[in-house]
């Protein structure tokens, strides 16, 4: 998968807006940077299941799916698509970016990553 197949030109800006605006935004983030114009539970199963496949090469990245609160040892999958829930989105998005552009996830972007759910 390359960078063009998820958006790593979306800003995540729901955690910016005001009450029950923060829902909508959410939702508009989160189809945006999987490049999706609507729900679709198929779509999203099939664009997580690239991405894995992609990120789980690099051993920081994998590292923060073991500190996700979402974290099951038997489904890193499952563990993964947790991260794209309302409390994380906007943390682990920065971090798919980065590996999807560099190759690699920085040891200064984990660590702040990492810090943030610990």
């Amino acid at each position: 998968m390359s960078e063009n197949m998820y958006g790593v030109d979306v800003m995540c800006t729901y955690r910016d807006l005001v009450d029950a605006e923060c829902d909508e935004g959410y939702r508009r983030d989160f189809l945006a940077v999987l490049k999706l114009g609507e729900w679709d539970g198929d779509k999203v199963s099939n664009v997580c299941e690239k991405l894995w496949r992609k990120l789980s090469v690099d051993s920081h990245f994998r590292q923060l799916v073991v500190k996700s609160p979402f974290y099951n040892p038997e489904d890193l999958l499952r563990s993964f698509m947790g991260m794209f829930n309302y409390d994380q989105l906007w943390l682990i998005h920065p971090c798919i970016c980065e590996v999807l552009r560099t190759g690699s996830l920085s040891e200064a972007t984990f660590l702040r990553t990492k810090s943030s759910w610990e």
